[in-house]
């Protein structure tokens, strides 16, 4: 499809991330949405860091099951999006 993105991970600790949550929902709360200090803790549970093979971008995952490739899957998900 000829797009390109840059992925950047920035580590960050707790502290800073909970006081920047708050601080997006009070400066822009129709931007965001609720985060409790217990929502912050699962999140931050299943959360998996990039690996250096997915931050150099030189790979790409398959397409969803059933679909032979991304031009495919944007066919069906997207036809008006395609020529």
């Amino acid at each position: 499809m000829g797009a390109e993105c840059e992925l950047v991970y920035l580590a960050i600790g707790e502290l800073e991330q909970r006081d920047r949550i708050k601080q997006r929902f009070a400066t822009a709360p129709q931007a965001t949405f609720p985060m409790t200090h217990t929502d912050l803790d699962e999140f931050r549970t299943i959360f998996q860091p990039p690996g250096e093979e997915e931050l150099s971008g030189n790979t790409m995952d398959p397409p969803p099951p059933g679909f032979e490739s991304w031009r495919a899957w944007v066919t069906a998900w997207w036809p008006t999006s395609l020529d």
